[in-house]
């Protein structure tokens, strides 16, 4: 835990000399959300504004970005500089990627009140202090979860020279299967039934429905159960991936 704290002191000063780059990824975020909310609100359904202002927040507190970097990382063999060092590579990400997240906090904060306008005479979503801290608890499950995806893709480039396409897919398929561009409930019940069968669909939909009371007590055992599930899921496949390519990488480079 020391060189995890470490870590994350180490890169908390890089995000804020990076702050442009930070700023960037967030109005990335945030312009969408923004425009696809004030159309909503043009339509008379500015309670779904509620819905990307959670999602909003989803994102910032659960993205992971470092797979375009590693996979650099290994096609020009500077890998090899971390893996030599008396440290977990992935406690290293994980320390990188945390502390951005909560660096990106002083973006996103101030950037609700752009919101306000469009939700002044919108009645707040009833939130129950139970799907609160229930939403609370799945935040690091969705930011794990998210992770694994990514490091599973960074690690792919061991093998694959194409690997950046699975970052592409991935952020469409958070996009529409987890409800990341539209709510899920606008698309046929075939679509909403195959999202809940991928963890996409846990990374934005669900939490975002926990936290505003549009689930059932089944609906939220049910979902809990399989986020769980999916994360085990993916720690084992991203934890094989990853020492298969250590193999093989050293195999190569003896």
């Amino acid at each position: 835990m020391k060189k995890f704290f470490a870590f994350m002191g180490i890169v908390w000063q890089q995000t804020l000399a990076y702050r442009a780059e930070h700023f960037v990824w967030f109005l990335l975020d945030l312009i969408p959300a923004f425009v696809i909310s004030n159309l909503w609100v043009y339509v008379h359904q500015q309670s779904i504004v509620y819905y990307y202002v959670v999602n909003i927040l989803i994102e910032r507190l659960t993205a992971t970005h470092f797979e375009d970097w590693m996979i650099d990382e290994v096609k020009d063999g500077k890998i090899s500089t971390y893996l030599l060092k008396p440290f977990s590579y992935r406690v290293f990400l994980a320390a990188n990627e945390i502390t951005w997240r909560l660096s990106g906090l002083i973006f996103v904060i101030p950037s609700l009140f752009l919101f306000y306008p469009l939700l002044k005479n919108t009645p707040f979503p009833n939130i129950s202090l139970p799907h609160l801290l229930l939403t609370l608890t799945l935040i690091p499950i969705i930011f794990l979860s998210r992770f694994c995806i990514s490091f599973i893709i960074g690690s792919s480039s061991f093998w694959l020279e194409n690997s950046k396409a699975f970052s592409h897919f991935k952020w469409m398929c958070e996009g529409l299967f987890g409800g990341a561009w539209l709510p899920l409930f606008m698309f046929p019940i075939a679509v909403q039934n195959f999202a809940r069968a991928t963890p996409f669909y846990y990374f934005f939909f669900f939490p975002n429905q926990l936290i505003l009371g549009k689930l059932n007590n089944v609906e939220i055992m049910t979902g809990l159960f399989v986020c769980i599930t999916w994360l085990a899921i993916l720690l084992i496949i991203s934890t094989w991936v990853w020492r298969r390519a250590i193999r093989a990488y050293s195999a190569v480079g003896n």
